[in-house]
């Protein structure tokens, strides 16, 4: 039992995160720049995928597509565009990243 909590734990705190750091792209990015200006063009090729499968096509929710990205994918599109950040969030992305590569090391 004890086991099953702890996962459902570290899974509720990763989607949180992956919920905020899509959040931060959102209020940072997107106002700035188009969906495909942000996003590398295989990440973007697999959000909109996700989304494909998730909605269906409509080029109306191109927007949506950034609701679609994952952990690894958000980190990396924050990272590539970390100069139109602030240093808050430069730091808080770092944390993220280190905290992240501790646990990956841990095997948790």
């Amino acid at each position: 039992m004890a086991y099953s909590i702890a996962r459902l734990t570290l899974y509720a705190l990763l989607t949180a995160v992956e919920s905020d750091l899509r959040d931060a792209i959102i209020a940072n990015l997107s106002p700035k720049r188009e969906v495909s200006e942000i996003l590398p063009v295989k990440i973007y090729e697999r959000a909109r995928d996700r989304m494909e499968r998730d909605r269906g096509f409509d080029p109306d929710l191109e927007t949506k597509v950034l609701e679609y990205l994952d952990f690894s994918e958000s980190i990396e599109v924050l990272q590539s565009h970390k100069s139109d950040l602030d240093g808050t969030l430069q730091k808080a992305i770092r944390s993220i990243i280190q905290t992240s590569s501790e646990i990956a090391l841990k095997g948790l």
